[in-house]
């Protein structure tokens, strides 16, 4: 990825030899990866065997996780997004409420 960012730099004019670019190259990569781990990620292997019996707990139906952070990429110009978001369930008992809270960047 190294090589291509330089180009990437190469071509809006700049020289990524330059002191304040030196590094540029590896701090994108890393951004890049972060931004993209959801596309690396099944939902499966995140929520695996969320299965318990919930028998005796009453969450009177509705479950509310609120302000997940989420980090992703546009797709169609390639620009990060960063943000809240909520979900609201509608609780069964055969579902484990932590295991499902995962990262929502997995999803995106």
């Amino acid at each position: 990825m190294r090589v291509h960012v330089r180009g990437l730099l190469e071509c809006v004019g700049e020289d990524p030899d330059r002191p304040g670019l030196l590094d540029t190259p590896d701090r994108f990569a890393k951004a890049w990866l972060y931004l993209t781990q959801g596309y690396r990620q099944s939902p499966r292997d995140i929520i695996g065997n969320a299965i318990w019996d919930d028998e005796g707990h009453n969450h009177h139906g509705m479950v509310i996780e609120r302000d997940i952070e989420i980090a992703s990429l546009c797709e169609h110009h390639l620009v990060p997004f960063l943000g809240k978001v909520s979900v609201l369930l509608h609780h069964t008992p055969e579902l484990s409420l932590p295991q499902l809270f995962s990262p929502p960047s997995s999803f995106f």
